[in-house]
């Protein structure tokens, strides 16, 4: 790996990024920055489970305020 890679990701990810993908889609395997390709993967992965959670939790809340609280349904709410 490169060492101005591993600056270029700390100071500027836009550019980092499509430096990554330039050379995954050369087949540059060799100068891939493997270890912060791992690190945004896994920040990806966590991200994406929160927001899934985060949904379903306020899904979950809506659902049950229908179930429980029909007199508090908004009017938007009923015609849709």
């Amino acid at each position: 790996m490169d060492v101005h890679l591993n600056s270029r990701y700390e100071t500027d990810a836009l550019i980092w990024t499509d430096t990554q993908i330039a050379l995954l889609r050369a087949g540059k395997f060799d100068q891939l920055d493997v270890e912060n390709i791992i690190s945004e993967l896994g920040y990806q992965v966590r991200k994406d489970k929160n927001e899934v959670s985060s949904r379903l939790r306020g899904l979950m809340a809506h659902l049950l305020k229908y179930q429980f609280q029909p007199v508090m349904i908004g009017k938007k709410f009923r015609t849709c």
